[in-house]
């Protein structure tokens, strides 16, 4: 599989030379595109190379190969943008040139959503996207609270749960925020995974859980410092039935939160020098 990688590395493309060789910033995304480091550098010597870290690759599921290549091509890397603060225990080797980058929300998508697709006067809880999935809480939780409607949208997998768990197919991304803004409680299933901690502060649906001031459950791992969130240990019946009880006295009265723009968190991550705050360097 090393060879394999090695060989896709170098693999000919006239475009993604071309394009990489006039870029001023390449920005390399949490994923196996970390074995192009050297082909990066090599065709392009000035190029500011920025690692921008949404998601630890053992977490994913990444080959080890990746993330030693990573490792090792490191001094190739202008700086490192991490997602959360708990990700730098994974990232002494770069220590220097770490910084953090939060999430971004362009308004003008979240704005107007539409009507609530519900049916009127039912408890309802959203689940949106498919990272580390947890079909079992759905069965555990639809069973013990018969009376609230789940949704579950996108989970990238079918399975059959209790009358009152819906399962839909992926959707458009705008077309999903009206099920999120006008659901009771907010739901991030995930399965346990090596260094999920990280996902307290990485979510993508946590955080637009918060933007529209829904309370959250999610695994204890995922909880964090955020007040919104009920955490439960999967699997467990008796930890999920305390968390959804807990979150739905809490729906209505969590405040929403505010976040950067897309361009903001971009100039952060592009230019991090600029703002101190985000840098993450000499933190234990």
């Amino acid at each position: 599989m090393r060879a394999a990688y090695v060989l896709y590395s170098n693999w000919p493309s006239e475009t993604f030379d071309e394009m990489c060789s006039n870029a001023d910033a390449i920005v390399i995304e949490s994923s196996v595109a970390a074995i192009y480091l050297r082909r990066l550098r090599r065709i392009n010597s000035e190029a500011k190379i920025i690692y921008y870290a949404t998601d630890q690759l053992d977490t994913i599921g990444a080959h080890p190969f990746v993330q030693q290549r990573l490792e090792d091509d490191s001094a190739l890397v202008t700086h490192f943008s991490l997602r959360s603060s708990t990700m730098i225990d994974h990232f002494r080797w770069a220590e220097g040139r770490l910084f953090r980058a939060e999430f971004g929300v362009d308004e003008g998508q979240y704005s107007n959503v539409g009507p609530s697709p519900y049916v009127p006067g039912r408890k309802t809880l959203i689940s949106v996207g498919s990272m580390l999935f947890d079909e079992t809480f759905f069965a555990i939780a639809g069973k013990l609270f018969p009376d609230v409607q789940f949704h579950v949208i996108g989970c990238g997998t079918t399975f059959q749960g209790p009358p009152n768990v819906r399962v839909y197919p992926e959707m458009k991304f705008k077309d999903t925020l009206a099920y999120i803004k006008h659901a009771a409680v907010g739901i991030a299933p995930y399965r346990s995974a090596p260094g999920a901690e990280y996902l307290a502060e990485s979510s993508l649906k946590l955080a637009q859980y918060e933007y529209f001031g829904l309370p959250a459950l999610c695994p204890t791992f995922a909880v964090g410092r955020a007040p919104s969130r009920f955490g439960y240990e999967p699997g467990n019946e008796e930890s999920i039935r305390a968390a959804v009880v807990a979150a739905l006295a809490a729906a209505g009265a969590v405040k929403p939160r505010k976040f950067l723009s897309w361009t903001e968190v971009a100039l952060r991550v592009l230019d991090p020098e600029r703002y101190p705050e985000t840098s993450l360097n000499g933190l234990s």
